[in-house]
């Protein structure tokens, strides 16, 4: 039994031929005509499907069934072996943005799924469009899934499945980042930076040994760790566990002060100008 409150039936479906499901696979829809996007895959007018489709509103709908392969990722191997999803805009252009709801929808789905198929809910099995070309060398390069929060989905499924501790709570304003901790007190804000900054620091923070994964411009704990490891010159003494807080927000911003040209306020409020801060300070180690 699947969450799917109605269907959405198209032709464009096929035999898994035996392959067991492996990954869970997101995309956005790249627009915000939900509707039209069903439509034409249930015409069959355009070629590609998905297993589910989340509304803006975070409506689940079931187009192709779980134990048929979707044609999503122009990989017969990879769509055999992972259950899509297409997911709605909230607005078009710019970062893609997606709701509040479909995040939270999506996380549900994602929940349900890891549970009955026995998947690891982490960011290794829960991934988006374009690491299945990234990471695994299949399908093609692309952008997809715009402004999709994928650590925010798996850490909001990982909750719903008991594996996690608490996220932060969600904002009416933003989908908060998934690895700040319980609800903030007023006056601190972990804000994730473009994936140009996020590479840049990954890739500082991997040449002083304290991040060995991807420079990939995606975040997840390790990176926060390296992170946290390296305000400790500035004076953090919190713990390394890679879920940022508000007296991680304060050092990053004084070891941008200190070491990286950072002239801003130490608010505990990051923002584009603190992470450049960031940043050249660890290139300048």
């Amino acid at each position: 039994m699947t969450l799917a409150t109605r269907t959405a039936e198209t032709p464009n479906q096929s035999s898994r031929n035996g392959a067991a499901v492996e990954y869970i696979v997101l995309h956005h829809m790249a627009t915000t005509g939900f509707e039209a996007v069903l439509r034409s895959w249930m015409s069959g007018k355009k070629q590609g499907s998905c297993h589910y489709a989340i509304s803006n509103t975070g409506e689940i709908v079931e187009v192709v069934p779980e134990h048929l392969r979707a044609w999503s990722l122009s990989s017969a191997t990879f769509d055999g072996k992972s259950i899509t999803f297409e997911i709605a805009n909230e607005s078009a252009g710019g970062s893609w943005p997606v709701s509040r709801n479909a995040h939270e929808a999506t996380a549900q789905v994602v929940a349900d799924l890891c549970r009955r198929y026995e998947i690891p809910c982490n960011r290794d099995r829960i991934i988006g469009h374009r690491e299945v070309f990234t990471r695994h060398h299949a399908g093609y390069a692309t952008a997809c899934p715009g402004g999709l929060n994928l650590d925010g989905i798996v850490a909001r499924a990982a909750e719903l499945l008991g594996s996690a501790a608490p996220v932060a709570v969600i904002t009416p304003a933003s989908f908060t980042h998934p690895l700040a901790a319980a609800a903030p007190a007023a006056g601190w804000a972990f804000n994730i930076p473009d994936s140009g900054r996020q590479a840049r620091v990954q890739a500082a923070l991997k040449g002083m040994v304290r991040y060995s994964g991807p420079v990939d411009g995606i975040w997840g704990p390790n990176t926060i760790k390296g992170i946290q490891i390296t305000a400790g010159q500035a004076g953090y003494s919190g713990p390394v566990d890679g879920i940022p807080g508000p007296s991680t927000c304060h050092f990053i911003q004084a070891y941008a002060a200190r070491f990286g040209d950072y002239t801003g306020p130490v608010d505990s409020i990051l923002g584009p100008y603190s992470w450049d801060g960031f940043a050249l300070g660890l290139e300048r180690k």
